[in-house]
């Protein structure tokens, strides 16, 4: 196991492939972790290696000092070899020999790499990504509209900076990647690299705000994947000069969902797509059964190669399977035209800044707050997915929500930090105590919450 801690470039897609071609796993880290996060992460994955860029080394080397199984670490970009951390050793990339023997080339069923997603249990679970699925996803766009260039500035821990990788390399294409997601020079990097493709949920709110331009469709862009679709997803296409596509998945099922032709005005605002080839989808109520079209319920995915879903987690876990159907926690309705409909999101993930998180994590953060008593965290629509909002029983002392707000932004990532803050003086409960967040919708509502937002304005 090669665990992985770096920016998008690419030598970190590089290392990625060279340890695949060695028969190993790679585990990339996310740079945004707070030390215990990323600490459970390396309990679970347990790496001999780890390959960092050496600017993000020092912040990470007291949580690499616990881990017992960690052999040798490897610096790129600058750094000092010779160095130690406990009694593993710390070399640089220039200090290893180049090693070509006893590689081989994976088979569709083999893992990829292991991607790291808190789901909707409140713990990370390491899902063994199979090759196929990555392989999936080059028909999921076609090539006329796909291009040669993907703007690509995501993740190496995330889904979707791996497929993009992948679909380029399929048509001997060009990635392009940056360290960050940035609204500020996405036109910039497009324009200069002549991108023909992007994923541009971040950067969607900012485009529609801003005033049009000459300039608007001065560009190579062909295609954007997008979702949740904007209002007026029409006036859009026609201002850029792009077609929109829209694509659903996730790191455990691969993307099943995707609508490329005709997408207009008729589902603005939310995300609707079909079956890609291969996969099969059912809507079905809280005891399985089967749902009529037009009625909401659970969609659950399965396909017609096995390979192309994730089966296990690092951990020896199975992925969730009912009668062979993965269970997505996503409330859907099918149409008449067989179009899937997403409704909401099943549960207690929220998605926040990309990521699927769960909010026993930020409850479980506010609770270690010596003024809280009790919390609850939910989410909240927002743009362009979901805010959290966090509600607080206080302790005799008080909680004011900007102390316990600046409180959370050291000890959780990003996007984990709730952008608003409640305080109450209890929790509506069931008769087991048992939280009612549907109710804490309306009895907290976000007009009179706490805005992080509308302090740093």
């Amino acid at each position: 196991v090669v665990a992985q801690l770096a920016r998008p470039c690419a030598d970190a897609y590089l290392a990625w492939i060279g340890v695949a071609l060695a028969g190993g796993l790679e585990v990339p880290l996310n740079v945004g972790l707070t030390p215990d996060l990323l600490a459970a992460i390396l309990r679970d994955a347990r790496p001999r290696v780890l390959v960092a860029d050496a600017d993000l080394f020092d912040g990470v080397r007291d949580t690499l000092a616990a881990c017992t199984d960690l052999k040798l670490i490897i610096l790129r970009g600058g750094g000092e070899g010779a160095a130690r951390v406990g009694n593993v050793p710390v070399v640089t990339l220039d200090e290893l020999p180049v090693q070509t023997s006893g590689l081989r080339d994976p088979e569709p069923r083999d893992t990829a790499c292991v991607l790291y997603t808190s789901g909707t249990t409140g713990t990370p679970k390491g899902v063994l990504v199979p090759w196929a699925m990555f392989s999936s996803a080059t028909s999921m766009v076609p090539p006329d509209l796909l291009g040669d260039a993907i703007y690509a500035p995501w993740p190496v821990f995330h889904v979707t900076g791996k497929s993009c990788v992948v679909q380029m390399a399929a048509c001997g294409g060009r990635v392009v990647t940056r360290d960050t997601v940035s609204t500020s020079r996405f036109w910039a990097d497009v324009r200069r690299y002549r991108c023909t493709h992007a994923v541009i949920g971040f950067v969607v709110p900012i485009l529609e705000r801003a005033a049009p331009t000459p300039q608007d469709a001065d560009h190579a862009l062909r295609s954007v994947v997008m979702g949740p679709l904007v209002p007026d997803v029409e006036a859009f296409s026609r201002r850029f000069g792009v077609r929109v596509v829209v694509v659903y998945g996730s790191t455990e099922m691969g993307f099943p969902l995707v609508l490329r032709e005709n997408v207009d005005n008729r589902y603005a605002g939310t995300t609707a797509a079909r079956e890609r080839p291969g996969y099969h989808t059912r809507v079905v109520d809280e005891n399985g059964e089967p749902v009529p079209d037009g009625s909401t319920g659970e969609l659950q995915v399965r396909a017609d190669a096995p390979e192309v879903m994730a089966v296990r987690y690092l951990d020896g876990g199975a992925v969730p399977r009912v009668d062979g159907w993965f269970p997505t926690g996503d409330a859907f309705h099918r149409g008449e035209d067989g179009l899937l409909w997403f409704d909401g999101r099943l549960g207690e993930r929220i998605r926040r800044r990309g990521e699927n998180l769960s909010a026993l994590d930020v409850e479980a953060a506010a609770l270690e707050h010596a003024d809280v008593v009790e919390a609850a965290a939910f989410g909240v629509p927002g743009e362009p997915d979901d805010e959290i909002h966090l509600v607080l029983v206080p302790g005799r002392a008080g909680a004011r929500p900007d102390d316990v707000h600046d409180w959370l932004t050291t000890r959780l990532p990003k996007f984990m930090w709730p952008r608003y803050l409640t305080v109450r003086d209890s929790l509506p409960k069931t008769a087991t105590h048992r939280i009612r967040k549907s109710e804490l919708a309306t009895l907290a509502p976000v007009s009179e919450a706490w805005d992080a937002e509308r302090r740093r304005r």
